[in-house]
């Protein structure tokens, strides 16, 4: 902003007094603003309900996951009747 504002003084250290103080009690201009949209136009209760009707909302089934089966215990630590190889 130091920059901008140096750059004004040097603008004005060019212009002589009638035309600084020309610019300086210029007045200025609010921004335009848009006018606001018309409201839209009263619908009566007949045009209503002659107007079409949406199509129902049709919603696919989606089925339901299977429940898991819980997990088997492990087996418990027995001694097998097998021979080991160790």
């Amino acid at each position: 902003m130091v920059g901008a504002f140096l750059k004004v003084i040097e603008a004005a250290k060019k212009m002589d007094a009638e035309e600084l103080v020309s610019r300086v009690t210029q007045k200025v201009r609010p921004p335009e603003v848009p006018a606001p949209a018309p409201a839209p136009a009263p619908v009566s209760p007949v045009e209503v309900a002659a107007a079409p009707k949406p199509a129902p909302v049709v919603r696919a089934e989606v089925p339901k996951p299977e429940p898991k089966s819980e997990p088997k215990p492990a087996a418990e630590n027995k001694p097998s009747a097998q021979p080991t190889l160790f």
